[in-house]
């Protein structure tokens, strides 16, 4: 009778244990691979920076001016809607108008003295121009009641700030009159404003917009 090989049954459990880890691997490469929550979700894309060169280059543009009352500003706004155009262009051919007022003489200068400083509005009263019938200056005096409130419910002048972008050549010119007058730019500004509006609501001044690609311009 032959011996029984003592190890045969072990032998056949491992051989076993080997075709069944085989089968198990194929079956693993056959299956498509699972989907993760994650995997429905975008990647974000990178966002590019935004490319300021336009507004560096253009940066000697920007003029901002003190003691331009809240109302003046509300009326150049309104001014600007009617004619569809921004109120950036309503302040510069406002601006230019009174210039070429001042270069021929209709516009004189006559500031008084004023602490250390000249100012072109001595009296708190002669700031605001004279009640018009008209529709600009009606919109001019919108929210000016006689009621006032409290001392110190009203900003003071010069906290007051406005900013346009106007050309640089006419930026200069404004601080070169100022300068000359000793006046502060703000209240030049505001004095042309004044002047300029008189003007238009006399018809001495007309402001024609002109279409162009998007919206229409003054110039």
């Amino acid at each position: 009778m032959p011996r029984r090989d003592a190890f045969s049954r072990l032998r056949r459990e491992e051989s076993e244990t080997h075709k069944v880890e085989i089968l198990n691997s194929q079956d693993t490469k056959s299956q498509p691979p699972s989907i993760q929550p994650l995997d429905f979700i975008p990647v974000a894309e990178p966002r590019n920076k935004r490319d300021r060169k336009w507004e560096k280059s253009h940066q000697a543009e920007i003029a901002t001016y003190r003691g331009i009352p809240p109302e003046m500003q509300r009326t150049l706004i309104r001014l600007g809607d009617h004619l569809g155009v921004p109120v950036d262009e309503v302040a510069r051919a406002l601006i230019e108008f009174s210039i070429r007022q001042v270069q021929t003489g209709l516009l004189p200068i006559n500031p008084r003295p004023k602490a250390q400083r000249m100012t072109l509005f001595p009296q708190e009263h002669e700031v605001l121009p004279a009640p018009s019938p008209s529709w600009l200056r009606e919109a001019f005096l919108t929210g000016i009641g006689n009621k006032r409130g409290k001392k110190g419910d009203f900003p003071k002048a010069w906290e007051s700030r406005v900013t346009y972008r106007l050309p640089l050549s006419l930026k200069q010119e404004i601080k070169r009159i100022a300068n000359l007058h000793t006046v502060g730019i703000g209240e030049l500004v505001y004095f042309f404003f004044l002047h300029a509006l008189k003007a238009f609501d006399a018809g001495e001044l007309r402001l024609e917009a002109f279409p162009k690609v998007s919206g229409n311009t003054l110039f």
